[in-house]
């Protein structure tokens, strides 16, 4: 959140040299205020301040780390589902495994079947030797459908592992605070150990990039500058 800050006007001199023809030019004092946005930086998620790196009047860097809330439970869980990743090659090579067998074996008894009914026909074997291999072959069959949907549930598996640790990701993210500009702080609002709520205020920055003067001159002063002309600035 932005809020304004205007910071003390009597104790700021701006110096600029008004151009004048035909004499040396005299420069110009007038004071004046210097303005600027102040940042409050909030929490996103509540817990325990492990870690608080604010210092009152310190200049910080945009992305500077502020304060780390503790995350240890969804650290757990990241490190769960990392065990549950590295289960699933494994797995898939089991049953990459297996499937091959279950093919094997479905060539085999398809020709068992087709050889099994020219017997038949033959009366070389019984009707019960073919319908025995039949029974095997949809056996074999239905073996080899059961591995292809676990093989397709493993995918759907590694991709909702890889969501959620996107999503664990972002909320661990969530617990790190960091300065969205570059500035001083001013005011320091938690300190280590304390438990924070969502939406509580971490602290107030100034934002430097936001700094600007400003003065008031005289009609006949202000006709005597020059766009972009350089100004000197004395604060005391």
């Amino acid at each position: 959140m932005r809020k304004r800050v205007i910071f003390i006007s009597g104790l700021i001199l701006v110096l600029v040299s008004a151009s004048c023809k035909g004499r040396e030019a005299e420069p110009i004092k007038a004071s004046g205020v210097v303005d600027g946005d102040v940042i409050t930086v909030k929490t996103l998620v509540g817990g325990s301040a492990d870690k608080v790196s604010i210092r009152e009047g310190a200049r910080v860097n945009k992305g500077d780390i502020l304060v780390e809330i503790n995350s240890e439970k969804l650290l757990a869980q990241m490190h769960g589902l990392d065990i549950r990743e590295k289960q699933l090659p494994v797995s898939r090579e089991k049953l990459e495994n297996r499937k091959d067998f279950l093919r094997s074996n479905l060539d085999y008894w398809e020709n068992q079947v087709q050889k099994f009914k020219r017997l038949s026909q033959k009366e070389s074997i019984s009707e019960d030797e073919v319908k025995k291999a039949e029974l095997k072959l949809e056996e074999v069959k239905t073996s080899l459908f059961e591995v292809n949907q676990s093989l397709s549930e493993l995918s759907i598996q590694y991709e909702s592992i890889r969501n959620q640790k996107e999503q664990l990701m972002l909320q661990i993210r969530d617990h790190i605070i960091d300065s969205p500009v570059a500035g001083v702080v001013l005011e320091r609002f938690i300190s280590q150990g304390e438990t924070v709520f969502p939406g509580s205020a971490v602290a107030d920055i100034l934002d430097q990039d936001s700094l600007f003067i400003e003065t008031f001159l005289e009609e006949e002063e202000i006709s005597g500058l020059l766009l972009g002309q350089e100004v000197s600035i004395l604060l005391d």
